[in-house]
Parts: structure tokens; C-alpha cells; sequence
């Protein structure tokens, strides 16, 4: 694979481990996933992953990193203020424990700001990475995946299947009905949150499609998805 600037390079930071992605034009290129790391190792091996895969360095790429954490909500922009973030985290979420870094991602195309809070470790990672955007693993499904989609009048499901945690956006008739993340320990977890949102909503499951995007721990996943509902992978 040669190396070119027009690759797009996706860092996401879980609580064991990172995982990145690198595409050209929308279509993934290469994907690589580690566990059970320490914050230090992550940039050698990135670089070590890349360098196998004949890509440059990551000066030469456009590059995110995506950040997984569990607190975090969607605030409508007319209710925001940036100085009550902590009140808003606080409301939603009753125990921010060792997650004291607050962020904030601003959507207008979805009139929201999305807040969320940061452990100090992650942070201390992300200060090390000079010129890389950060967004929330929530903020990127919906800046990514759903904007191309927002002019179609048809109801979708936008899934992205992390290690512990799956991130789901639904659209109805032009409308963002629901963003949420929700834990899971087996792929059958995935398949019960995805049926009862389908069900909630009372989203036809034969005309409603689930556009997926996975990480290479979501194929078991996706395998069992494809039983019960029209999955597409995105």
C-alpha cells in the first residue's frame, strides 16, 4: 500500500487497549486492534502497525482520535452554557468518579454540544499528541455516518460495536430520535439494546436498516445481527 496525505487516520482510546483504522475516501484501508496496554505503548506500536502496512508516518495523515468514555450527554444548544458543564454531567450522570477532564463537542448541524468528561490518564495521552483532533466516540458516529445521511427521508439505525460498549444513533423521517451508548458483555446483549430500540421506537425491522461499523472484536456481532434485522456495513 503506498503511502499518500489523503489517507484519514482514526485513533480510538479504550480503557484496555486502542485500536486504529486508516481509510482513503470513505472506503477502510486497515484496521488494527490491541488490548491490555499501558498509555506509553500506544504510539510505538501505532507506529510499528503502520510501518508494516507500508503507510507514513502519521505527520503526513489527517488524524483523529476517538475517545471512549461513559460520561457523556447530548445537551440541546439553546440550554447550553459552558459554564454549567459540570452541572450537566452531574445531572445525567451521578458518579463521574476518577472522570474529572471535562470536554465538550459542538454538533450545530444537530443543534446539541456534546459534554463529556475524560479520565486524567486518557487525558495526559491526548495533551502528547500535538495537531490531532479529539471527539467523542458518540460525536464521531454522528459527524461521520449520519450527516451524509440526514437529507433522506428513511429511518435508520447507525451502530458502531467497541470492545464493552456499542454506540447507536437513530434517524427517523429526518429526525435524530436517539443517541446513546450502551455496555454489553456478549454479541446476544448487542442483539437485545438493538431490538428494543427497534421496538421503542416502532421501527419496522424488515424496512428499517442498521448501518454498522465495527471493530475487529464486532464480526462475531455483526454475524448474529444479520439474523434478525437488514444489516449493512458501513
Amino acid at each position: 500500500m503506498p503511502s499518500a496525505d489523503i489517507y484519514d487516520l482514526s485513533i480510538r482510546i479504550f480503557p484496555d487497549g486502542f485500536s486504529f483504522a486508516v481509510s482513503e475516501g470513505g472506503r477502510a484501508l486497515a484496521r488494527s486492534q490491541r488490548k491490555g496496554l499501558e498509555r506509553r505503548d500506544v504510539i510505538p506500536l501505532l507506529e510499528r502497525d503502520m510501518k508494516q502496512l507500508q503507510i507514513a508516518g502519521t505527520g503526513n495523515l489527517k488524524k483523529r482520535i476517538i475517545v471512549h468514555t461513559p460520561v457523556f450527554t447530548l445537551v440541546p444548544t439553546a440550554l447550553y452554557r459552558k459554564e454549567d458543564i459540570q452541572v450537566w454531567l452531574r445531572f445525567f450522570q451521578t458518579d463521574i468518579k476518577e472522570y474529572n477532564i471535562l470536554r465538550e463537542d459542538t454538533l450545530p448541524m444537530f443543534d446539541c454540544v456534546n459534554i463529556y468528561a475524560l479520565s486524567s490518564a486518557v487525558f495526559d495521552f491526548i495533551r502528547t499528541c500535538d495537531e490531532i483532533e479529539v471527539r467523542h466516540c458518540l460525536s464521531n458516529l454522528l459527524l461521520e455516518n449520519v450527516v451524509p445521511f440526514r437529507q433522506q427521508s428513511q429511518s435508520a439505525i447507525f451502530l458502531y460495536v467497541a470492545p464493552a460498549e456499542i454506540n447507536v444513533v437513530v434517524f427517523v423521517s429526518g429526525k435524530l430520535m436517539l443517541a446513546n451508548s450502551f455496555c454489553y458483555m456478549t454479541s446476544a446483549d448487542v442483539l437485545y439494546h438493538l431490538l428494543n430500540i427497534y421496538e421503542r421506537l416502532q421501527l419496522p425491522v424488515n424496512e428499517t436498516k442498521c448501518y454498522m461499523d465495527i471493530s475487529e472484536n464486532g464480526r462475531d456481532v455483526k454475524d448474529l445481527l444479520q439474523q434478525y434485522v437488514n444489516v449493512e456495513i458501513m
